[in-house]
């Protein structure tokens, strides 16, 4: 079995390979030294590559087990890595049989009973801490999904205020 090591760990990807590509284009990108990259990055290879996309798909590998929002953001990748004519035979073998077990995971177990996510996961910790949010301003930072999905669940739990700061002010709006 192929040894599985994070990134940071050797030197760097191999020269000519995806993950030497990909981590090339992050640092360039993101305006980051690709050796200090190197250290937030790792990968897999055979069969801890599949145990890893199978472990994804199904929310076991998540800040939240169960998370139902992962098998989402899984599907919307792959679905864009389809839709680039970036996948092949044994990708799409790889990614159907994931979902398949994702699915099974989820209907065959209590992992995906109580509905949680990152950001209900926020909520939930706010409200004990403050005691509730009735009378409080909240401050998101980012408007991706899941700055979002925050703000609406604070908006169901009461907040006063939400406020929604982000590198793009349209975004923000």
């Amino acid at each position: 079995m192929p040894s599985v090591q994070p990134a940071h760990a050797r030197e760097g990807p191999e020269p000519e390979s995806g993950a030497a590509e990909l981590e090339i284009f992050l640092a360039e990108s993101c305006g980051i030294v690709s050796a200090e990259l190197r250290d937030k990055l790792y990968s897999h290879a055979g069969r801890q590559a599949v145990r890893h996309v199978f472990r994804v798909a199904s929310s076991l590998d998540s800040m939240v087990l169960g998370e139902g929002q992962i098998l989402g953001q899984v599907k919307a990748s792959y679905g864009a890595a389809v839709g680039a004519s970036a996948t092949g035979y044994h990708l799409n073998s790889l990614m159907q049989a994931a979902f398949h077990a994702a699915k099974r995971v989820r209907a065959e177990t209590s992992i995906g009973e109580f509905s949680v996510s990152v950001s209900s996961a926020a909520v939930e910790l706010a409200k004990k801490i403050f005691g509730g949010l009735a009378d409080k301003s909240i401050l998101i930072v980012g408007s991706g999904k899941m700055g979002e999905v925050t703000a609406r669940h604070m908006a169901s739990c009461g907040a006063k205020t939400i406020r929604v700061t982000n590198r793009s002010h349209e975004k923000a709006k």
